[in-house]
């Protein structure tokens, strides 16, 4: 019940420091806001440079930079240890400045369990491939149901280190752009109209 903010995560540019922040709402919608001259907060972002995730964080620790569709399980992973981002507002959102941040390392794009997640991770991991980056990728969580995620999974499976779901990495490959979905029929064929 209720509205209002149930989450903030703060977006940094290299140096540390704050450049906005995206902002869970209830009922779920994310929206982003960052400081004016003023030092208050605005909803407006203007032409505020866009950035990944834990920037700071993911260019100084070690590879693999593991790629994920959201804060929450970016934060998640981070908590058993690995150096994870995400890029703000989800899927089909992914840049190529983005790209440019993780040029030429070792990366793991893992999708959510659903077709916009699979999608993402495709755009990502294609991105990325294109850039130089070591690409390997997570089509599909096992254990998890329909649009399932990272979170959903830990949350599945507590005490288990976080290696038992990566080592189910595989590498990208561009034959994987044309590759039907993992399960044909939960397909998204049509959007509703509003």
């Amino acid at each position: 019940g209720g509205t209002g903010i149930v989450a903030t995560y703060d977006y940094h540019d290299e140096t540390g420091k704050l450049l906005y922040q995206v902002v869970r709402l209830q009922p779920k919608t994310f929206r982003a806001r960052r400081k004016n001259d003023k030092g208050e907060w605005t909803w407006t972002m203007g032409s505020t440079r866009r950035v990944l995730y834990k920037l700071p964080n993911v260019l100084v620790e070690t590879d693999p930079v593991v790629i994920v569709e959201g804060e929450k399980d970016a934060d998640n992973l981070r908590k058993a240890g690995v150096n994870a981002t995400t890029c703000p507002f989800g899927a089909g959102k992914w840049d190529k400045t983005y790209t440019q941040l993780v040029a030429g390392r070792s990366v793991v794009v893992i999708a959510d369990n659903d077709e916009p997640g699979r999608l993402h991770m495709l755009q990502v991991a294609r991105s990325c491939f294109d850039a130089g980056c070591k690409v390997k990728v997570i089509a599909k969580i096992d254990g998890v149901p329909e649009k399932g995620d990272v979170s959903d999974w830990i949350a599945a499976n507590p005490g288990t280190p976080i290696s038992a779901l990566l080592y189910k990495v595989e590498p990208f490959s561009i034959e994987m752009l044309r590759a039907p979905s993992p399960e044909p029929g939960v397909t998204v064929v049509a959007r509703r109209v509003k």
